[in-house]
């Protein structure tokens, strides 16, 4: 398990990095340290206000500007899973991925609003996928499928939507041996989607086409070790009646495809 205080120290990391490297007295410290077996996994920022998600915790804390935590969420249901993805919408709701690893209770997403205690589930995946990484764009919220090497889209309207086929699913994106697609990010444009694939050590970029489906699949950069970088890919989104069913290796049948 790595030291609960690491996630937070690279928070402030890059500006102490160029202080430290240039003989300043200012080396990076930590804003915020919790207790040993949190694992902190994922970060958001609103208004000043930092959220944690604390993975084994289960649950979500505020840290203010000036270090004081309060916990935001309890409790969310993930029986022996791990709590991965957080997520902002505009309105202040906040969005948290749970990998239950099971069908009872099954993996998914929960809505936490502003000002915190209560939450809602709003997404309920297969007891096979892996939710990670969460994004918005637009109108959707984007999931990250680390088992399956998808991407789930979801609208969400603040209750509960059960799907069961992928928005985007490709080879590139699933994992070697445990986790695949990982964390994900738009650029300021909104015209790609970067998944950061964690087995095979490597970025690939999802351009979208005008009306928000997949138009290709690159590998920005790989630093897999014995193996070059591949090459680029082609890829596009399946419609509905053409997608191929979701396994394990998240590579869809190529009969279907």
């Amino acid at each position: 398990m790595w030291p609960v205080a690491g996630v937070v120290i690279l928070a402030v990391a890059i500006a102490g990095a160029a202080s430290a490297q240039a003989g300043g007295p200012n080396p990076p410290q930590p804003i915020v340290v919790f207790p040993t077996g949190s694992f902190p996994e994922s970060l958001a920022v609103r208004a000043g206000d930092l959220y944690v998600y604390l993975g084994f915790a289960g649950e979500v804390v505020r840290v203010t500007a000036d270090g004081s935590q309060t916990r935001y969420a309890s409790g969310l249901p993930t029986g022996s899973g791990l709590r991965t993805g957080l997520a902002l919408d505009k309105l202040g709701n906040l969005y948290v991925a749970a990998a239950t690893f099971a069908s009872d209770p099954a993996p998914g997403v929960f809505m936490i609003p502003p000002g915190g205690g209560s939450f809602t589930r709003v997404l309920t995946l297969a007891a096979g996928s892996f939710p990670n990484g969460l994004a918005f764009h637009g109108k959707y919220l984007y999931v990250s499928d680390s088992d399956l090497g998808a991407i789930w889209r979801l609208l969400p309207t603040g209750t509960n939507t059960t799907l069961s086929a992928a928005w985007y699913q490709n080879p590139l994106l699933a994992p070697e041996k445990h986790i695949g697609a990982n964390g994900i990010a738009f650029d300021a444009a909104g015209s790609h989607l970067y998944v950061a694939v964690a087995d095979q050590g490597r970025i690939v970029r999802l351009a979208l086409a005008p009306n928000g489906s997949v138009r290709t699949a690159a590998v920005l950069t790989s630093r897999q070790r014995h193996q070059p970088p591949l090459p680029v890919e082609s890829a596009r989104c399946l419609p509905d009646h053409a997608r191929g069913p979701l396994g394990r290796t998240g590579v869809p049948d190529p009969a279907r495809v």
